[in-house]
């Protein structure tokens, strides 16, 4: 089994610096979602496997990794159109991907479907905006629940307790 690679943002950034170069009329399409899964800790044997259709789903048109990813090049005029069929789309949903992106080769439009969350930005503006892609490491959010000014923490709870002690007497 291949080591999991564990990067740091310098490390991210450092590979998302090599960004594809637009192709034209599609041709190498998946090169986008296979330079974001490298970028995000997958190995170059991972990729090589995805390449030769191992370990996705070859009915997909595009590239889905079940459980992980889901990614298809589309013309500009139809980005936030497929993005929204995709969200839709049965096939997709059953391999739950932790993400749904589409891209034009300039633009990439994603959509988390844990967080419900969407973004959008320039391919070449990646490198300095990509926490929205974490999940592709297994990293999720954090969601922090704020607590009530009311409730006792556990520093006052004993000055607390005395408070309501004495008052019993």
């Amino acid at each position: 089994m291949a080591k999991k690679l564990q990067l740091g943002y310098r490390e991210i950034e450092a590979r998302l610096s090599l960004t594809p170069a637009p192709s034209p009329k599609g041709e190498g399409s998946l090169e986008i979602a296979y330079w974001l899964l490298y970028s995000f800790g997958k190995s170059e044997r991972d990729i090589e496997r995805y390449k030769e259709g191992k370990g996705i789903l070859k009915t997909f048109d595009g590239l889905l990794i079940k459980g992980l990813f889901c990614y298809r090049f589309v013309p500009t005029i139809q980005l936030t159109s497929e993005l929204e069929q995709l969200k839709q789309d049965q096939l997709v949903l059953k391999a739950a991907p932790k993400i749904i992106a589409v891209s034009d080769g300039k633009t990439i439009l994603a959509y988390d479907l844990r967080e419900k969350d969407t973004y959008e930005n320039q391919l070449e503006r990646l490198p300095s905006d990509f926490a929205f892609f974490y999940p592709l490491m297994d990293v999720e959010r954090v969601h922090y629940v704020e607590e009530s000014p009311a409730d006792p923490s556990p520093q006052t709870t004993p000055v607390w307790n005395a408070c309501l002690s004495s008052t019993k007497r």
